[in-house]
């Protein structure tokens, strides 16, 4: 019986260079990189075997990420500084390794442990709009609850309660001339939101007084249940 071998975890970002790439693009970028390294990466099987690699999330063009996961599953154990070496000269601009290590082989895929995801959001503002900013923050924060309406191209319109999906209050600081939101967005079996659904209710229901679509959007953290 051939031995089960422990999936290979990355914990890598995704960097202001290719913050504009979409996400298949990003996961072909990360293919190449693979390839590059020379690791005995395994292949599924079938008419169209593909490398056998997940990462932890999808993320929406123009997001960076701070921190990501990625699960590889290889053929042979490689030691992980053996591991680093390999990727030395494979990474490209814009994606770091930043921890590496190996998990089990049962353990569930990612994307099912992922609990919650951090956010930053940063928009210039006007000096006399920051009274009006906090006030709208505020307002939001007390609301028990606050329903939008999420539009799809294909699907049928549906109601959500942003509350639901938030865990905890928005938090916010100025820096500069910029006003910067905190916010933790819950993951759960049955759905999430996205951070421009909130940046979307801030500046359309709540008048938040900036330009949303100048919104610099990054993901700062992600909780991956530990529990197997």
């Amino acid at each position: 019986m051939v031995k089960a071998m422990p999936k290979l975890r990355m914990k890598i970002t995704k960097g202001e260079s290719i913050r504009y790439i979409s996400h298949l693009d990003y996961l072909k970028t990360f293919e190449r990189i693979l390839k590059r390294s020379n690791l005995p990466i395994k292949y599924s099987q079938g008419f169209n075997p593909h490398m056998k690699f997940s990462f932890s999330s999808a993320l929406a063009v123009g997001v960076v990420s701070l921190e990501d996961y990625v699960d590889i599953e290889l053929l042979e154990h490689k030691s992980i500084s053996e591991i680093k070496r390999c990727f030395a000269d494979a990474l490209c601009d814009g994606i770091e390794i930043v921890e590496a290590f190996y998990v089990d082989e049962k353990i569930p895929s990612l994307m099912s442990t992922i609990s919650q995801a951090s956010y930053r959001v940063t928009n210039w503002i006007v000096k006399e709009d920051f009274e009006k900013s906090y006030d709208v923050i505020n307002k939001f924060n007390k609301a028990k609850s606050i329903v939008f309406t999420r539009k799809h191209e294909k699907k049928r319109a549906k109601d959500i309660d942003l509350k639901e999906f938030l865990n905890g209050d928005i938090e916010y600081k100025l820096e500069d001339d910029n006003l910067l939101l905190f916010f933790n967005i819950k993951i759960t079996p049955t759905g999430s939101i996205k951070p421009t659904d909130v940046l979307n209710v801030l500046v359309d229901i709540f008048e938040l007084p900036i330009e949303k679509e100048a919104a610099i959007i990054d993901r700062v953290g992600i909780c991956i249940n530990k529990k197997e």
